[in-house]
């Protein structure tokens, strides 16, 4: 049995820019790429590259994973 968690296992301190942070807070309320496009004035495909940045960054492969990382790890409140 492993007893790092996984916040453990994450690095020390995880970078994402501001804007993503941003787009994982509204995507952690549940709001779609088009919806956090017209809330940013940014287009979905905009909102969806740095959704993807954020997963690559913060190493999981789906959306609910990033919410949920970056929950655990202050990086949205």
């Amino acid at each position: 049995m492993r007893s790092e968690s996984r916040r453990d296992a994450l690095p020390e301190r995880i970078r994402v820019t501001a804007r993503e942070r941003e787009v994982l807070g509204w995507v952690a309320v549940g709001k779609s790429d088009w919806a956090i496009g017209r809330l940013l004035a940014i287009s979905g495909k905009t909102v969806n590259f740095h959704v993807e940045n954020a997963k690559r960054k913060l190493g999981v492969a789906t959306r609910v994973q990033a919410v949920v990382v970056a929950l655990r790890t202050g990086i949205i409140g």
